[in-house]
């Protein structure tokens, strides 16, 4: 079975039980930047009435597939707090993405591979402070990483439940679905009609069909297929298109080397490239007919995931999460073949401990002071409690994204009632925010002085421009 552990099986369940640990303090921390999509108050406040033909707006879940969202959802009925339920919900999935993706490799390369794969994945600072923020990527991982295991033991039924599970947890899972549906295609058209092929091409249509279905009712109930806000600002604006695509090329490799070869210490890059070559060279490549069809799924999807992201670019770095997971996996099986020795093993993995607290845990790492998300949203509840109580009757604040979305409910765990924000031209409102923990204002829609003058300023954290609040004169 994928997920029976046995006494050898230890290491990953101390793990698990360590990133649990690490990550439970940080259950009641405000709700900040990027968590705000996933976030919908309006959840919490209709339950699954949310869906219905007068209520659903899909323009509320940012367009994305819901079931993240109701995953919430059902934690928030057992712990009534949404915020604590939100990020219990991920320290959840990122246990059980450790204990899936074990079962995954340790069955297609053993259980030193598995563990030194997780080992690597949680060393990345995104990876790593990502574990507990309320985003769909890890649970999208967790069922894709099933779906693979099922198509590669040919459970097809199996395989389309967990495809259509990742693609509604997150639409960008469909480049999971691309490959077996490439094959299933392929075996047909050559001539294979047999029942078996027809059942696989309808399993690895499933997540298409769901994700369609899905699309149709956004069009129900909106008028609009797509109803991603930052995506439909973008085409009107006409930022979506080629010209992007070459705008965005060279900042997409930036984004794609700080994900993967910049984390790593460069005096481990030469050790790294060493392993790898004396594993091609020991195997001979011997081992990929016996992985083929799973190295066949990571490289296509991650190469999906690529050509995607050349063009989008701006969420590298979060979204890269799956292409990590398959360098990990790739660069673990080669470690654990190569240093056969138990002592280069575990010299080898009591450096990336080290690394690991050096990253996570020690001042200057990237995690904090300066890239530490828990210290910017510290630093903006301490904003926003000031606002509340300097500006008692004001009801629209001028402010940049995610303060549009973070100031309109109390649930997202900053003032104490809701605002109208805006961050155009709003002459009725009576406050006006610029931090440096939030997106910078467009210069061609700064302050202007003669309208707003400082009431005060608040230091942010180390290396983040101050806080500058400002009211009407």
């Amino acid at each position: 079975m994928l997920l029976k552990l046995g006494q050898k099986d230890w290491p990953i369940l101390l793990f698990a039980l360590f990133i649990f640990c690490v990550k439970v303090p940080l259950l009641n921390i405000p709700i900040y930047w990027d968590e705000s999509i996933y976030f919908v108050p309006e959840f919490f406040e209709k339950g699954l009435m949310v869906f219905r033909p007068g209520d659903y707006d899909p323009f509320s879940f940012h367009g994305h597939p819901p079931l993240f969202q109701i995953q919430i959802y059902l934690f928030s009925l057992l712990y009534p707090d949404p915020i604590i339920a939100s990020h219990l919900a991920a320290v959840l999935n990122s246990v059980a993405l450790i204990l899936v993706g074990y079962g995954v490799i340790r069955k297609h390369a053993g259980r030193e591979a598995a563990l030194l794969t997780l080992l690597f994945y949680f060393y990345y600072p995104h990876i790593f402070a990502f574990a507990s923020q309320v985003h769909p990527n890890t649970l999208m991982i967790v069922f894709a990483l099933l779906a693979f295991d099922a198509h590669t033991q040919k459970h097809y039924s199996r395989y389309a439940l967990w495809t259509t599970l990742a693609v509604m947890t997150r639409e960008s899972a469909l480049a999971f679905c691309l490959l077996p549906l490439a094959l299933s295609s392929w075996k047909i058209m050559k001539g294979n009609k047999m029942w078996a092929s027809w059942r696989e091409l309808l399993a690895g249509s499933a997540a298409f069909i769901a994700f369609a279905l899905f699309t149709l009712y956004n069009k129900f109930v909106s008028g609009s297929f797509v109803n991603h806000p930052y995506f439909l600002h973008r085409v009107d604006t006409g930022e979506v298109g080629i010209e992007r695509f070459l705008r965005f090329f060279p900042y997409t490799l930036d984004a794609l080397k700080m994900s993967t070869i910049e984390i790593v210490p460069i005096w481990m890059l030469p050790i790294c490239a060493m392993i790898l070559i004396f594993y091609f060279m020991d195997s001979k490549f011997k081992q990929l007919p016996k992985h083929a069809l799973m190295v066949g799924h990571f490289a296509a999807s991650s190469l999906v995931f690529l050509l995607f992201f050349f063009a989008y670019a701006d969420t590298i770095v979060r979204d890269f999460a799956f292409v990590t997971f398959a360098l990990c996996a790739f660069f673990a099986v080669a470690m654990a073949r190569v240093l056969k020795a138990p002592h280069w093993r575990f010299l080898f993995v009591a450096l990336i401990v080290a690394g690991s607290i050096k990253l996570h845990f020690l001042p200057n790492g990237p995690d904090t002071p300066i890239h530490s998300y828990i210290d910017n949203t510290a630093h903006l509840k301490q904003v926003a409690d000031k606002i509340g109580e300097d500006f008692p009757d004001a009801q629209r604040i001028k402010v940049t994204w995610p303060g549009l979305m973070l100031f309109r409910s109390p649930l997202y765990g900053y003032l104490p009632r809701p605002y109208e924000t805006t961050r155009e031209k709003f002459e009725e409102a009576q406050v006006l925010l610029t931090s440096g923990v939030l997106s910078p204002w467009p210069v061609d829609n700064l302050p202007d002085p003669s309208i707003w003058k400082v009431k005060y300023k608040i230091n942010a954290p180390k290396g983040i421009m101050e806080s500058v609040v400002y009211e009407k004169r």
